[in-house]
């Protein structure tokens, strides 16, 4: 359409506007006769009424392009900004898949979209509770103290930061050699962000039982 709006304003047609609409899944009859629904738990299954309205409002604001629903555009924006692997990982994430249900899917009361490979252990409350009492310390000592004391509380804190952030992004390749899903790949990161090296050694021990198995199995 912008397109033919710019072919339009060369031969002097200025007063013509022309709106791009893009509706991402409605429950058109077609749509309905074939038992497609959308896969993504976050983006609607949007009624006719609702597409058509927003596409009449766009019409009459004159916009160039028109995303239905409008906060769409966010992903469109987002999109030419990521990397391949980032953008196929939020695909995967968003389940954004148009396939037709099978008749054992549609009785189906909701839609995962987890793997069976998946796996995620939370830390004990226990550990928990030491590593909070523990960046309470820390905190409270950087606060209270002065002068050579407080630079070294800084350094440490900032040590276990980064360490903690290093062993976080480690375990998103241990979690990519696994095959884990997305949501779970970033549980495993918040996780092992948050409390460092005994989360990330849950990881890796699981890691370390998957590949035995596999050679015991060959």
């Amino acid at each position: 359409m912008q397109c033919l709006q710019m072919e339009m304003k060369d031969k002097g047609l200025n007063g013509i506007r022309c709106t791009t609409v893009c509706p991402y899944f409605t429950r058109t009859p077609m749509i309905l006769n074939l038992g497609m629904r959308p896969t993504s738990i976050w983006l609607p299954f949007m009624s006719v009424d609702r597409c058509a309205c927003q596409i009449v409002d766009a019409i009459l604001r004159e916009k160039s392009i028109a995303f239905v629903p409008h906060y769409i555009s966010i992903i469109a924006q987002l999109k030419g900004l990521l990397s391949e692997r980032v953008e196929s990982a939020c695909r995967e994430y968003l389940n954004c898949r148009y396939e037709p249900l099978k008749h054992e899917e549609v009785e189906m009361k909701e839609i995962t979209i987890a793997k069976k490979t998946d796996y995620f252990k939370k830390l004990d409350a226990s550990k928990k509770y030491v590593f909070f009492v523990a960046y309470l310390i820390l905190v409270t000592g950087y606060l209270i103290m002065q002068g050579n004391v407080q630079s070294i509380l800084q350094t440490l804190v900032m040590l276990i930061i980064s360490s903690n952030f290093v062993l976080a992004v480690w375990a998103l390749h241990v979690c990519d050699q696994l095959q884990f899903s997305f949501p779970c790949k970033f549980r495993w990161f918040i996780q092992i962000f948050c409390f460092g090296f005994i989360s990330f050694l849950q990881l890796y021990r699981f890691r370390y039982s998957s590949s035995n198995k596999k050679d015991c199995i060959t």
